[in-house]
């Protein structure tokens, strides 16, 4: 779904740099969260994500371990066919656990 969503949605012109703003702002529309990448390697596909108000984590409050699953893997596919290599991305924070958002760390 993530690399669907890569291709169709935001284009071959766009940079990478945009193509993250877009995704941000369609995340938030969609009420998926508030999406803000940091520390981004544009070479090499690496980098974080915060996540406020996660829309798995709000589902799943109590979790002892992070749980965001599905948002992990979709974001996985779309950083994928973003930086043309396969990227993986790993929840390192939860707010289903307390933590104040969702934190994933990203590289190839």
């Amino acid at each position: 779904c993530g690399r669907w969503l890569c291709k169709n949605f935001v284009g071959e012109s766009a940079s990478v740099k945009e193509a993250l703003e877009k995704f941000s702002e369609l995340m938030s529309q969609r009420n998926w969260g508030e999406f803000t990448f940091s520390e981004v390697d544009f070479k090499n596909g690496a980098g974080s994500i915060a996540v406020k108000n996660c829309f798995e984590a709000r589902k799943r409050k109590g979790a002892d371990k992070p749980c965001c699953h599905f948002l992990t893997n979709f974001v996985a596919g779309f950083l994928s066919e973003l930086f043309a290599k396969n990227i993986i991305v790993v929840e390192v924070k939860c707010a289903a656990k307390g933590d104040e958002l969702c934190e994933f760390k990203f590289h190839p």
